[in-house]
């Protein structure tokens, strides 16, 4: 997928300015500071919000945004079987995005009457469970327990060699633990498209959060604190 130009703008403020990158990795980490166009980004690329500019060789894709937008008494064996109805599934069985995402103990339960962790879960497995070539995410840590940021980690690592993710994320170790490259948005434009490993050892995340982080390697694992 490649993005030429790209330029959002809202009431004569410009959201996104002059974006030009071609995202071709397995999994694109995108960070920066609050109000710098993550989402809105990832908006004009779900054609969510209109652009400016060109979205070239968009594919086939699944999205989970943020839980606050979701409402609904259905249960969630419910939401999963409806989840896939006008893209169908090709890669999980219905009992195994259930047990993967620690969801069988609640199929039988109401949505609107699960934690914040829960219906997080619920979302995210939804996106996976639809059959796409790109998985788009909007802070998929959001709500998850450090169990099951790990579990979410491992899935990603794994899914990623069948099909590609772009995900947003504040969460800095997830991201560092599953991208392979990261896209960095600051001042409403991008400030680096680097690899993973490139953007941690030149000390990248300081400048599009203008703090200085930790970095730290142990057991070839990368990770930043502050």
């Amino acid at each position: 997928m490649k993005l030429n130009d790209l330029t959002i703008e809202k009431e004569s403020h410009k959201i996104l300015s002059h974006i030009s990158v071609e995202l071709n990795s397995n999994c694109i980490g995108v960070i920066g500071g609050n109000g710098q166009g993550k989402t809105t980004l990832l908006n004009a690329i779900i054609e969510k919000d209109k652009y400016l500019g060109e979205i070239t060789h968009r594919p086939e894709f699944s999205y989970a945004g943020h839980i606050s937008d979701m409402n609904t008494e259905l249960y969630v064996k419910e939401i999963l079987e409806y989840s896939v109805i006008n893209s169908g599934t090709d890669l999980w069985g219905f009992e195994e995005i259930l047990k993967v995402f620690d969801l069988t103990h609640l199929k039988d339960h109401s949505f609107n009457t699960l934690s914040g962790g829960e219906k997080q879960r619920v979302n995210l497995a939804c996106s996976l469970y639809q059959k796409s070539d790109l998985v788009i995410w909007d802070e998929p840590t959001n709500y998850l327990d450090p169990r099951h940021i790990k579990s979410l980690i491992d899935i990603v690592l794994k899914e990623k060699m069948r099909r590609k993710f772009l995900i947003v994320s504040h969460h800095m170790n997830f991201i560092i633990s599953v991208s392979e490259m990261i896209l960095g948005l600051k001042d409403r434009e991008l400030k680096f498209y680097e690899n993973t490993y490139t953007a941690f050892d030149k000390k990248l995340f300081n400048e599009i959060f203008d703090i200085s982080f930790n970095y730290m390697i142990n057991d070839q694992k990368r990770s930043v604190t502050i």
